[in-house]
C-alpha cells in the first residue's frame, strides 16, 4: 500500500487513467530510486525512442553531462522530502538521432505506507523552443550592448573631431580629437555653444547653412570655417553637419565633424608653387570661362600669363575643336564622370600657330557645394600625335592583306573597343567591318563564354603567355551561335615600349566543335554501353550460376549413391559433364569481361611455381591416358623454389594451354617446361604438343576474343573461343607476354613469361582437409530466395549431421535469428525484399542470440562476392558450390581445429 492520498479505484477507472497517460503530449516517466526507467509513455517518441527502448535504461545516461550533477542534486533533495520551488528542473536529454532536447520536469516522489520513497514520477514537457527564444533574446541584448559600446568607442577614439550639438547650439558630447583641434578642455566646452568659438567672419555663413538644414532644404552641409582657440590663435577646419531625429521623427540634436585643414591650406600654397613650376599648363577658369589663373609654362607658346587673365579660354581653342571641348566641359560642370576612352585632345593657339594638347579637368565647388571653377591640366601631345600618324601609315600597309584574309583579323584598343575588323567578318559572323568597329566584342559574346574570354585577354594584358580560347557569337543573319577560336596577343609601338592594342586572328570552328561534341557523345554512349554490358554480365552470372548450383550439386549427390545402376550413373555423369562445360563457358565470358574492364585482380603471394605447374599437368592425366598421350614435365635447374606470383592465375593459364594441347593432339606427347631468368626476374613457361600444328594464318588469329582454330561448322571441339584471349590478358596483367610457334604437321609450342620476383616461403601451410568431416549437431540457417539452392544445401549438410533451418529472404532470416540461436548462417547476397548485406547489417545491429555468429556469403555474382568482406561477411561460399567446399567452409567456423583455409576471402572457387 502507498501513503495517504492513494485511493483504490475500479479497474475501469485505471484503464481510463492509463489511456490518458498514453495520450498525453508530456513524457510521463516512472523511475526507480536507482535511476532506472520503469515506465515511459508513448510521448517519448518525441526523442525518437520507442518506449521499450528506454524501459530498463538509466535516465542519467540520457542527460547532458553538464546537467547531470544538477539533476542528481535536485533528485536527492526531492527524495529527502524537501521541495524547492526555485529549483531549476530544465535539463537537456539526448534524442536518438544525437540532438539535445530541453525538457522541463515536474518530479513527484511516490512513498509507501511507511512514508518511504519507492518511486519517482515525473512529467516532462518539451521547452526546447522556449530555450531557443531565451537564447536569441540574450544574444540580441548582448548585440545591442555591443553596438552601443562600439558607437561609444568609435565616437571617442575617432581620428577626426566629433561633437553632438543641441538644437540651440550648446555642446552635448565631444570627443578628444575635437577638444584638441579647438584647444579647449571638454568640461569647459560643455558650458559653451558653437557660436562662442566660431570666427565672427564665418558665423553668418554657418548659421545660414544651419537654418537651411533645420528647414529640411538640405540633408547636411559642409564648409570650411575658422575656430578661435582658447589661446587666441585661429585654426581652419573642414566642418560637416547633419541632424539626428528620434523614432517619432522629431529633431534631437546635430552631429558635427571637424577636420583640421591647417595642413591642407599649407599644401595649397605648395601646390600653387608646383603649378607655377610645372612644364604642363595649369589653367583655372570660372563658370563663365573667364581665366582666373594660368601657370607660367604658357610662356613656351608665346603668351604671358598676365595678358591671359580675365580673357575667355575659348579664344585660345581651334574652332574645329571648340564644340567638342565645350560639351566635355559641360559634362564635368554637371558632375558627370568622363570615360577614360573619351578623346580629350584639342588644338591650342600659339603665337606661331597651333599645338595639340590633351586636357584633364576637375570641378571646384564652394563651401555650399556650388560649382565655382574648373581647373585643367594640359599636356603637349604634338609629338605623340605625329607618332600616331606614322603608326596609321604603317597600318595602311598591312590593311590590304588583312582585308583579303579568310580568317577574321581584329584589333581592339586596351579598353576592348574594336579599331579594325577584316571584311571576312561578314562571312563568319554576318556583321560588316563597319558594324564591328567602335563596338566591344563582349557585346556579341555568349553570356556563358564571356568570363573565359575576359580572363584570357586580362592575362595577355598583364604579360602572361597567350592561350587559345573558344567562344560563341550570334550570327547576325543565320540566327545561330557560331563557335570562334583565337589566340590574342599584344601589339607594341616602334617608339613606345608600352602596349598599344590587342591583335586577334579569329577562325570559325563551328564544324570542329560539332565533331568534337559528336565524338564526346559517342564516348559517353560507349561508356554507357560498357556499363550496361557489365551489369548484364553480372546479372547473367547470377542467373546462370544459380541453376548450375542445383544441377552440379544434385548430380554430385546422385553420383555418390551406391544404389545407382551403371546406366543411370552414366547419365548422371553426362549431366555433370555438361554442367561443368556450361560453367566453364560462363567463367570464360566473365573472366574476359573483367579483363576488358580492367577489374581483374592479381594477388601475389609466395608460391612454388614447380608445384603449381606439376599439379596442373597431373589434372589432365586421365584425359591423356584415355587418348594414349604421354605427359612430360621439365623444370630447369635454376627455377627457384618460391616466387612471388598469383598461383591461381598461373594455374588458370596452364589449365587452358595444357587442355588445348591435349584436345588438339591425337598421338604423341604434351610437354610442360619451366625456366627462370634471374636478371629480369621472369618465369618462362612453354607448353609443347605433337599435334597437327598451325598455319601462319591460324597463328595470327589466336589470342583474339572468340577466335578458334577449329572454327568450321563441323568442328569437333567446343569452347567459347575466349580461352587464349584470357590467357593473353592474364599474362599481360602479370607483367608478361604470350606467343605461339609451330608449323603444320610439326606440333605447336605455346610459350609465355610473367614477372615473378624471388620470395621466401610463407610461414605455416594450410592443413589438409580431413577425409571424413562431420558437422554433428551444428545448427545452420540457410538463407536463399531459390528453393533448389536451399534444398541442395540441406541435402549436403544433413548428410554430415548438421541441423538446417531455411529462410527465403532477409526478413524471414531476421525473424528466424530472433527466435533461436544458430552456429553459422549461410546468407545469399542477392535477394528480393531485403538483400544479404542489408540483412547482415541489421543482424549485427539488433541485440539477439545471433548478433555475433559467423555469417558466410553465398552467391554466384562475382562482383558482389568481391566486395563481401567490405560488407562484413566472415567467409564466402561460391555458387555453383560443391559439397566438400560447403562442408569445409561450415566446419572452419564451427570447429576448434581449423580444417583448411581453402574458402578464405581471397580464394577462388574450386
Amino acid at each position: 500500500m502507498y501513503a495517504s492520498g492513494d485511493i483504490e479505484r475500479p479497474a475501469a477507472d485505471a484503464d481510463v487513467y492509463h489511456r490518458l497517460v498514453e495520450a498525453s503530449s508530456d513524457i510521463l516517466v516512472r523511475g526507480g530510486l536507482d535511476g532506472r526507467i520503469l515506465y515511459v509513455s508513448p510521448a517519448c517518441r518525441l526523442l525518437g525512442y520507442e518506449p521499450e527502448e528506454l524501459i530498463g535504461q538509466s535516465s542519467a545516461g540520457l542527460l547532458h553531462p553538464e546537467d547531470l550533477a544538477r539533476f542528481q542534486a535536485t533528485t536527492s533533495v526531492l527524495t529527502a522530502g524537501v521541495i524547492d520551488p526555485r529549483a531549476d528542473r530544465v535539463h537537456r536529454y539526448r534524442a536518438k538521432n544525437g540532438d539535445w532536447v530541453w525538457l522541463e520536469g515536474n518530479p513527484q516522489v511516490l512513498r509507501d505506507s511507511a512514508g518511504r520513497p519507492v518511486e519517482i514520477i515525473n512529467a516532462f514537457r518539451n521547452v526546447t523552443e522556449r530555450k531557443r527564444v531565451e537564447a536569441e533574446l540574450a544574444a540580441a541584448q548582448t548585440e545591442r550592448q555591443a553596438q552601443r559600446d562600439l558607437f561609444e568607442n568609435a565616437f571617442h577614439h575617432a581620428p577626426i573631431g566629433k561633437a553632438l550639438v543641441g538644437l540651440k547650439g550648446g555642446f552635448l558630447k565631444l570627443n578628444r580629437a575635437f577638444c584638441e583641434i579647438v584647444g579647449y578642455p571638454e568640461a569647459e566646452l560643455l558650458r559653451l555653444d558653437f557660436q562662442a568659438i566660431t570666427h565672427p567672419a564665418d558665423l553668418d555663413a554657418d548659421l545660414g547653412h544651419l537654418a537651411r538644414l533645420v528647414a529640411g532644404e538640405i540633408p547636411s552641409y559642409q564648409m570650411d570655417k575658422r575656430y578661435i582657440r582658447k589661446d587666441g590663435t585661429i585654426v581652419w577646419v573642414g566642418l560637416s553637419v547633419s541632424q539626428v531625429y528620434d523614432a517619432a521623427g522629431r529633431a534631437k540634436h546635430f552631429v558635427a565633424q571637424v577636420q583640421d585643414l591647417t595642413a591642407r591650406r599649407e599644401a595649397e600654397d605648395r601646390y600653387r608653387l608646383l603649378a607655377d613650376a610645372s612644364t604642363d599648363i595649369v589653367l583655372k577658369v570660372d563658370m563663365d570661362d573667364v581665366i582666373q589663373y594660368i601657370s607660367p609654362s604658357v610662356r613656351r607658346y608665346g603668351h604671358e600669363p598676365e595678358e591671359m587673365l580675365g580673357r575667355r579660354g575659348a579664344e585660345f581653342i581651334h574652332q574645329d575643336d571648340l564644340k567638342r571641348v565645350l560639351a566635355t566641359v559641360g559634362e564635368v560642370a554637371a558632375g558627370r564622370t568622363i570615360e577614360a576612352s573619351r578623346d580629350r585632345s584639342l588644338r591650342m593657339r600659339t603665337r606661331e600657330g597651333y599645338v595639340w594638347m590633351e586636357a584633364s579637368s576637375t570641378l571646384v565647388r564652394d563651401d555650399a557645394g556650388v560649382p565655382v571653377a574648373l581647373v585643367s591640366q594640359m599636356r603637349d601631345v604634338t609629338e605623340r600625335r605625329a607618332a600616331y600618324a606614322a603608326l596609321a601609315e604603317a597600318e595602311a600597309k598591312f590593311r590590304l592583306m588583312a582585308e583579303n584574309a579568310t580568317d577574321m583579323i581584329v584589333t581592339t584598343n586596351l579598353e576592348g573597343v574594336v579599331t579594325f575588323a577584316a571584311p571576312s567578318s561578314r562571312a563568319i559572323t554576318g556583321y560588316d567591318s563597319s558594324e564591328l568597329i567602335g563596338r566591344r566584342p563582349m557585346e556579341l559574346t555568349h553570356p556563358d563564354d564571356a568570363a573565359e574570354v575576359l580572363r584570357v585577354f586580362t592575362n595577355v594584358a598583364q604579360g602572361r603567355p597567350g592561350e587559345a580560347v573558344r567562344w560563341r557569337v550570334w550570327h547576325k543573319h543565320e540566327a545561330r551561335w557560331v563557335w570562334l577560336e583565337s589566340n590574342p596577343s599584344l601589339l607594341h609601338g616602334d617608339r613606345a615600349p608600352e602596349a598599344q592594342m590587342f591583335l586577334d586572328v579569329i577562325r570559325d570552328v563551328t564544324a570542329q566543335v560539332a565533331q568534337e561534341a559528336a565524338l564526346a557523345a559517342a564516348t559517353i554512349a560507349a561508356e554507357a554501353a560498357a556499363a550496361a554490358k557489365a551489369e548484364f554480365l553480372a546479372n547473367m552470372s547470377h542467373e546462370i550460376r544459380t541453376p548450375l548450383t542445383a544441377i552440379l550439386g544434385f548430380t554430385g549427390l546422385l553420383a555418390a549413391r551406391e544404389d545407382l545402376d551403371e546406366v543411370s550413373r552414366g547419365h548422371v555423369g553426362k549431366v555433370a559433364g555438361a554442367g561443368q562445360a556450361l560453367l566453364s563457358i560462363v567463367n570464360d565470358v566473365l573472366d574476359f569481361s573483367k579483363l576488358e574492364a580492367g577489374h581483374y585482380e592479381i594477388k601475389l603471394r609466395p608460391a612454388s611455381p614447380v608445384q603449381v605447374a606439376h599439379d596442373a599437368l597431373l589434372m589432365f592425366a586421365p584425359q591423356a591416358e584415355a587418348k594414349g598421350l604421354a605427359l612430360e614435365f621439365q623444370a630447369d635447374e635454376g627455377v627457384p623454389e618460391v616466387l612471388a606470383l598469383d598461383p591461381d592465375r598461373l594455374r588458370q593459364i596452364l589449365l587452358n594451354l595444357v587442355g588445348n594441347a591435349i584436345k588438339f593432339t591425337e598421338q604423341g606427347l604434351v610437354r610442360l617446361r619451366l625456366r627462370y631468368d634471374t636478371g629480369l626476374e621472369r618465369l618462362h613457361v612453354a607448353v609443347q604438343d605433337s599435334g597437327a600444328g598451325l598455319t601462319p594464318q591460324q597463328q595470327a588469329g589466336l589470342f583474339q576474343r572468340f577466335a578458334q582454330v577449329d572454327a568450321s561448322s563441323t568442328r569437333r571441339h567446343g569452347g567459347t573461343g575466349l580461352g587464349l584471349a584470357i590467357c593473353k590478358g592474364l599474362t599481360e596483367a602479370m607483367g608478361g607476354q604470350i606467343g605461339v610457334t609451330g608449323a603444320p604437321g610439326h606440333g605447336s609450342t605455346f610459350a609465355f613469361f610473367i614477372t615473378a620476383p624471388q620470395a621466401t616461403a610463407a610461414e605455416g601451410t594450410p592443413a589438409a582437409a580431413g577425409s571424413a568431416l562431420t558437422l554433428e549437431g551444428v545448427r545452420v540457417l540457410v538463407v536463399d530466395d531459390n528453393p533448389m539452392n536451399r534444398e541442395l544445401a540441406r541435402a549436403v549438410l544433413e548428410t554430415v549431421g548438421a541441423e538446417v533451418t531455411e529462410a527465403g529472404d532477409g526478413e524471414q532470416a531476421l525473424q528466424a535469428a530472433r527466435s533461436r540461436p544458430y552456429d553459422v548462417i549461410l546468407l545469399d547476397i542477392r535477394m528480393p525484399v531485403l538483400d544479404g548485406p542489408a540483412t547482415l547489417r541489421r543482424l549485427r545491429a539488433e541485440p539477439g542470440p545471433n548478433m555475433s555468429i559467423p555469417v558466410l556469403a553465398f552467391s554466384a555474382d562475382a562482383d558482389l562476392v568481391r566486395h563481401a568482406q567490405e560488407d562484413g561477411f566472415d567467409d564466402i561460399v561460391r555458387k555453383p558450390m560443391n559439397a566438400v567446399g560447403l562442408i569445409q567452409a561450415i566446419a572452419r567456423w564451427t570447429q576448434w581445429d581449423p580444417v583448411s583455409d581453402a574458402g578464405a576471402m581471397d580464394a577462388e572457387p574450386e
